[in-house]
């Protein structure tokens, strides 16, 4: 879009009435939602470039976008109001603001980080953002085990056949966990996720935290490479998208001060 702004986003989505974030036909996602909301407002077409997809189901607590406005808003403040009045409930903008025309959602991003999470007893407030997991599992054993993943670096075996990524090498920044009788969580960082891959990681952590796998096999599936190795995807409820890092400076300075 010539002389056009470019505009970062940053929004959360409960993901359980979507079908992930892209777009794509006879479905509803979240970008399709975000944009004819944003059209309409805007009196435009605006097309919104995110940081990532999410899956079918899967959360987001902060998600960022992309846009380019060939005007700036005349009231920001009121714009976000009168665009969160347009989207459902389960989406909110809370922010909108300008950026260096280099600026890209997803490939300026640095590391992102998921968390999932487990619980174990029916929970009218936590059921949408949790597995509920009657089968509980030994988390000490899975937190051991799980370190190794710092140490690799292909995460095929974890990555979704089929898929279009160039490659499938990923570096994990962090690994932490927390559990007691009646609720688990896993946050993990990286600089970059491939797609699947945190549920597929769950799944066949889950499988040493029944017992049915030892460290050892573990290991091997993921060395193998082979997605057919390792363990099932853990349900997408349970997953949520927490956080996306840029790098300092990409917004400093007089765009950042609208």
């Amino acid at each position: 879009m010539a002389n056009s702004q470019r505009y970062f986003l940053e929004f959360g989505y409960a993901g359980t009435d979507f079908h992930g974030w892209a777009r794509q036909p006879n479905a509803q996602t979240v970008q399709e939602t975000l944009e004819s909301c944003l059209s309409t407002l805007m009196g435009i077409r605006i097309e919104v470039t995110g940081a990532g997809r999410t899956d079918t189901g899967v959360h987001a607590r902060s998600m960022f976008g992309h846009m380019d406005l060939p005007a700036p808003p005349a009231d920001m403040e009121k714009t976000i109001y009168a665009l969160n009045s347009m989207l459902p409930k389960s989406i909110a903008v809370y922010r909108i603001w300008p950026v260096k025309p280099e600026a890209h959602a997803r490939f300026s991003a640095i590391q992102r980080s998921y968390t999932y999470r487990w619980l174990r007893h029916k929970n009218p407030f936590e059921d949408s953002w949790a597995w509920r997991c009657r089968r509980w599992p030994d988390f000490q054993a899975m937190e051991r085990v799980s370190k190794n993943l710092l140490e690799v670096r292909d995460f095929a075996a974890f990555c979704k056949m089929n898929h279009d990524a160039k490659t499938t090498i990923c570096t994990l920044k962090s690994i932490d966990w927390k559990w007691d009788s009646e609720r688990g969580e896993m946050t993990v960082r990286a600089d970059r996720f491939l797609r699947n891959m945190v549920r597929a990681m769950v799944g066949t952590l889950m499988e040493v935290g029944w017992g049915r796998m030892s460290e050892a096999q573990f290991m091997a599936v993921v060395h193998s490479g082979k997605r057919t190795e390792a363990g099932v995807s853990v349900p997408a409820r349970g997953l949520t998208l927490e956080e996306i890092v840029y790098p300092p400076g990409l917004w400093d300075g007089d765009l950042a001060n609208f």
